[in-house]
């Protein structure tokens, strides 16, 4: 989750919206602090639900730091016009400065708890999660509600209107007074100013908000008790998991709003299960009973959020896994087919090479057939030459012997020199003749006596 900066809050629009919107937040302060005093009671006009400390700090939410001055000058004017005496001079200043501290006080509730329920959470909204729901009571409700107790009780007690006797117990009115406008109120501005879809009643939420009327009127004791079971709240829980489970988180909010205001409302008329005690008891357990609901309301759709975001998540991550594998999946039959396609290939190589083989052994065989064919015929030719030869070398021999047989007649006889020398020349041809023929006949003879390849 990314994390947000409180000091971005301070980012502000144009000065015209800026200041009118300042205004439009004192005003409205100014209204809901006057319509809370009409259930203040005394000492001090604290109330049971302070309605302005919710709008502030979900204004500062979810507009920015800005908007102190409206706080401060809504607070001001709200408890100063409910303090202001004119009696004397000195009674308007205390008046005034009570109201100063009060405006102090809201100003600083607001923007310290905002500033750290931001700083803790990292969302403007923080409603998304249990953990966050935990601080956003903790920072909004406690820190910034204790904030404006002090400073406004302090401020009552020191300008006189209350006695320091009180101080205790007014100041944990107060500040349970502004926890539980806090709880209840900041969640639904929040919500409606966050959702992302129309708001519609259909007939599942109408027999809610029929449920949660009579449960409701039931708890605090509108139509009279039927059974004492203590605490009351009990009745409701079951009805807001049904909200909380089943519907907008708007429509709980405004649920919510809608029991504890019921709630505060006969209790002032003087009717229901808070009305029976002293008026401080009464008021304690007012407090508690809508602070026991905000809270467990709040954590319960906290939780829900969670589980919700979860089962998101787990979707999210089913939904990869199932990508991935379906990739993988694809990944593996296009290398499957690619290696069909290899093989399909080595195959088709294999069948040429094996094709090249058979016509190479034809051809070998062919090859070797002709050459034993004309192994033989050379064969046979060499056997005639070696015939012819013998033939030749036999003629040549009886004809060189002729010749030596005249020459060596001739020889005998008185011949002249011409003559004698003709005839000894050709005695030394017939010699040489006779000589080469003897090596025909060896020549002959040698090839015969030769192994045959």
């Amino acid at each position: 989750m990314k994390t947000i900066d409180p000091l971005t809050l301070f980012a502000m629009p144009d000065r015209p919206r800026r200041w009118a919107e300042v205004v439009l937040l004192a005003v409205i302060y100014f209204l809901t602090a006057q319509l809370g005093q009409l259930f203040a009671l005394p000492p001090g006009n604290v109330t049971p639900v302070w309605i302005p400390s919710g709008i502030i700090l979900a204004a500062v939410l979810i507009r920015g730091y800005y908007l102190w001055p409206g706080i401060f000058l809504g607070a001001f004017a709200g408890n100063a016009w409910a303090y202001f005496d004119v009696s004397s001079v000195q009674s308007s200043l205390t008046s005034l400065f009570a109201g100063t501290m009060n405006g102090a006080g809201d100003a600083l509730c607001a923007l310290v708890g905002a500033c750290l329920i931001i700083r803790s959470t990292g969302t403007r909204y923080p409603l998304n999660r249990a953990s966050n729901v935990i601080r956003f009571i903790a920072y909004g409700a406690m820190v910034g509600g204790g904030i404006s107790a002090i400073f406004g009780v302090t401020a009552l007690c020191a300008a006189g209107f209350v006695a320091w006797d009180a101080y205790w117990t007014l100041l944990i009115t107060w500040w349970t007074g502004d926890g539980v406008g806090v709880v209840i109120i900041t969640p639904l501005l929040l919500a409606l100013h966050h959702a992302t879809s129309r708001f519609s009643l259909r007939l599942e939420q109408l027999g809610f908000l029929l449920l949660l009327v009579l449960a409701t009127a039931y708890v605090l004791g509108l139509p009279g008790a039927v059974l004492n079971v203590y605490p009351p709240m009990l009745y409701l829980i079951p009805v807001f998991l049904w909200s909380i489970f089943r519907m907008d988180e708007r429509l709980t909010f405004i649920t919510m709003l809608g029991v504890a205001a019921t709630a505060v409302g006969a209790t002032a008329m003087g009717y229901g299960r808070f009305s029976d005690s002293h008026i401080a008891t009464e008021l304690l357990e007012l407090q508690l009973f809508i602070s026991a609901l905000a809270l467990t309301v709040l954590v319960l759709h906290g939780l829900v959020q969670d589980r919700a975001r979860a089962r998101t998540d787990l979707q999210q991550a089913h939904d990869q896994l199932e990508d991935k594998v379906a990739r993988r999946t694809a990944q593996l039959e296009e290398a499957r087919e690619s290696l069909e396609t290899k093989v399909g290939e080595i195959e088709r190589l294999n069948q040429r090479l094996d094709d090249r083989r058979l016509n190479l052994e034809v051809m070998i065989q062919k090859r070797t057939s002709e050459l034993v064919k004309a192994k033989r015929l050379a064969e046979q030719a060499g056997q005639r030459l070696s015939e012819f030869l013998d033939r030749v070398a036999g003629e040549k021999r009886a004809l060189a012997e002729t010749i030596l047989t005249s020459s060596g007649f001739l020889a005998d006889k008185e011949l002249d020199t011409d003559l004698a020398r003709h005839v000894d020349l050709i005695d030394q041809s017939a010699k040489k003749l006779q000589s080469l023929v003897e090596e025909m006949i060896e020549a002959s003879e040698s090839r015969d006596a030769s192994p045959s390849p």
